[in-house]
């Protein structure tokens, strides 16, 4: 351990790793929502195919073995139900694909403002706890915002991310606490 590491706070330290994490985890995530609508059309346009390969597997073990296969009408019905299933649940509104791209792009920018002030408070900087309680100020209120603003679509991966979310929002708080109350040695 070097002179420099023993003259740092553990709360520095553990504040400023726990930020980096989270740091690059909105980067991942900025980066997943800007994608989004794009990766709903994607599975909208495989489904069809994996269903007509579901099709031809079935339709070839019941060539093998007529008691365990399923009749052409099942397949049919569990195509209908798998198809209206994703229909409900990957459906948005027209402003969602613009919206998706933006909060996304946003995300990675306020990610970025918080691995400088994570990197700020692990090297020691004098305004690393202004710029670290800042960044993740904004990054819990973006959080809350955006699922705010999302929930109404009612996609099943905005429920999800409403958990992410209340996730983002717990730690920066617990983080900024920890950088306002800490004190230098």
């Amino acid at each position: 351990m070097t002179n420099e590491n023993a003259k740092k706070p553990g709360w520095v330290i553990s504040a400023g790793v726990l930020g980096l994490a989270m740091a690059c985890m909105g980067i991942v995530s900025g980066t997943v929502s800007a994608t989004l609508p794009g990766l709903i059309k994607m599975q909208k346009n495989i489904l069809p195919a994996m269903m007509e390969e579901v099709k031809e597997k079935l339709k070839a073990k019941e060539k093998v073995n007529t008691k365990e296969a399923m009749s052409v009408s099942q397949t049919a019905k569990m195509e209908e139900n798998i198809s209206s299933f994703f229909n409900k649940t990957a459906t948005y509104p027209a402003w969602f694909e613009k919206y998706t791209l933006y909060a996304g792009l946003t995300a990675i920018l306020i990610s970025l403002l918080c691995l400088a002030g994570s990197i700020m408070l692990l090297s020691g900087a004098k305004t690393a706890k202004p710029m670290f309680c800042t960044a993740f100020a904004i990054s819990a209120l973006f959080a809350i915002a955006n699922t705010v603003i999302s929930l109404p679509t009612g996609l099943m991966i905005i429920m999800v991310a409403v958990i992410g979310s209340a996730m983002v929002v717990i730690v920066n708080t617990v983080l900024i606490f920890v950088v306002i109350t800490g004190k230098y040695a």
